[in-house]
């Protein structure tokens, strides 16, 4: 896993965000700064903000453990959930909907990103 220091932005989460109650942070790509750095276009450009994105995903996973999808992250809090579908991890999840990709995290996983990739 090789990716350039600098590709990530780290954003805090305030209560405007569905997050912010159980997260602090999210990670999301510097896309500015990817377009400037890269001669990549259209699909291409696409396809290496994928590979950042999953790179990231893989390592979060590999460092803290499995997580979810952060929609089927917040249903583990709800009652009617059995045990076995619930995530156990409460460090990380990451969101793809409506486009986005972003990696919510907590404080310390925010401190454990920051040495490997800021």
């Amino acid at each position: 896993m090789t990716l350039k220091r600098g590709l990530f932005r780290v954003h805090k989460l305030d209560g405007r965000n569905s997050a912010h109650p159980h997260f602090s942070h999210y990670i999301e790509e510097n896309l500015w700064r990817s377009a400037r750095t890269t001669w990549a276009r259209g699909n291409q450009a696409n396809d290496y903000q994928d590979y950042n994105f999953f790179t990231l995903r893989e390592w979060l996973w590999t460092h803290l453990g499995p997580s979810k999808e952060f929609r089927y992250w917040q249903a583990h809090g709800d009652p009617n959930v059995t045990p076995a579908n619930r995530s156990n991890n409460d460090q990380w999840c990451w969101d793809t909907e409506f486009g986005k990709q972003r990696f919510y995290v907590t404080e310390e996983t925010l401190t454990l990103f920051n040495l490997k990739w800021m």
